[in-house]
Parts: C-alpha cells; structure tokens; sequence
C-alpha cells in the first residue's frame, strides 16, 4: 500500500499538472464520515491527533506538530495558536481556536499518552504519510491531504458563523477564505431552493458531491 500510495501521489503532483506560482484551486472536500474512516485508518494517537486538529480545529500541519498541551486551555475549550518568529504575518500570528466537542473528546484520550504535545510522533514527511492512512481508510488519494482537511472545516464554518470570526480562527483573511476555502453547503441550496426550511445549515452537511475533487 505505501508503495502505490507514493506512486499515486506523485502522480497527483505531477508539475506538468500544475500553473507555476499558482494554486490550482482544486480541491477535495473531507466530509465527517471520511475523517472518521482516517481517524480508524491511522496508526497511531499521535497520528489521530493531527488529523483531528487539521480537521476540527483547521490547524495548518506545522502548527499541529509543534501544539503542545500547555497551549490548551481545557476549561475554556480553547487551543492557543503561538507564532514561531517575532514578525508578525498571517500564517505567524497569535490566534485562539475554539474546541470542537469531538476534538476535545479526541484530545483527552490522547493526553493520557503524556509527551509534551498530542502530536508528538508525528514525523516530519506528513505528506506522504498522510497519504498512505488515506489509501488504507480505502479513499481517493488527494494531492494535499492535511490542507485540505484545514478548508473542509473552514468550509463548513463558513456555512455557520460569522466570517471575520472565521478567518480570525484559521488565520487567515476573507478574500483568502472565498478564493480558496469556500465551498457551497447542498442545505444551503436547499433552504434557496425551498427544499428545507432550517434557518442554519448544519456545518457537517455533506457537500454535492461530497469528497469529489473540486474547483473553487
């Protein structure tokens, strides 16, 4: 499995598939009952922990690794995002991210295993390995696994809450957030269309088509 999963990420991130200096925009959506399948899928805490932070919590994967458990605050259910440099930019700047009751519930198992972070363990090619723990939860391999779980949640946030608080827990900016994270809810077309009546779509709601590779 590890074998084919390299040949089909390399393939995935073939440069001739790709404009130079560009994002493609393209994307796979990471619905709740797949990231539960990559939750089953992963070898280890360490592991089920970054994917629920990329997941729940929209940390980039830098930032997951080096969380440590004293920048949780449990009675709050907060996560303490703590730049690395001095210079502020928007990747390297303080934010609080809110705790998910799924993630929490994720995180309070793991911390029995001690170390200093819930990420410890995690190795430093989390592309590749990613990769692999996507091809054994037996789903389409895409060409960045942990990124994209980051726009899935924001994503769906987006679908919900306010967007200048969105982007404040990413860490981003709201021209970012609609170029690149944005993706329409189908209770959202819905609720246009008449086809429900709830006033909020649900933020886990599976998106049309849901997993598929998409353009934003």
């Amino acid at each position: 499995a590890e074998t084919r999963c390299m040949e089909i990420m390399l393939e995935v991130n073939r440069p001739e598939k790709r404009k130079a200096g560009k994002s493609s925009g393209v994307w796979a959506y990471v619905s709740e009952p797949m990231t539960l399948q990559l939750l089953e899928a992963c070898p280890s805490g360490a592991w089920r922990a970054m994917i629920g932070l990329c997941r729940w919590a929209g940390l980039r994967a830098g930032e997951a690794r080096r969380l440590r458990w004293g920048s949780i605050d449990w009675d709050r259910r907060l996560i303490q995002v703590i730049p690395t440099t001095a210079q502020e930019t928007t990747k390297q700047r303080f934010r609080t991210v809110p705790i998910q009751p799924q993630l929490y519930d994720l995180l309070l198992r793991e911390f029995d295993r001690g170390g200093s972070g819930p990420c410890d363990g995690v190795g430093q090619n989390t592309a590749r390995d990613a990769g692999i723990i996507i091809l054994r939860a037996g789903l389409t391999p895409f060409s960045k696994p942990l990124h994209d779980l980051r726009k899935s949640l924001e994503s769906d946030w987006l679908a919900v809450y306010p967007v200048l608080d969105v982007v404040a827990w990413l860490g981003n900016s709201p021209a970012v957030a609609k170029a690149h994270y944005h993706q329409t809810l189908q209770p959202t077309l819905d609720r246009v269309t008449g086809r429900i009546s709830s006033p909020l779509p649900d933020r886990q709601a599976e998106r049309l088509p849901s997993g598929e590779q998409v353009r934003v």
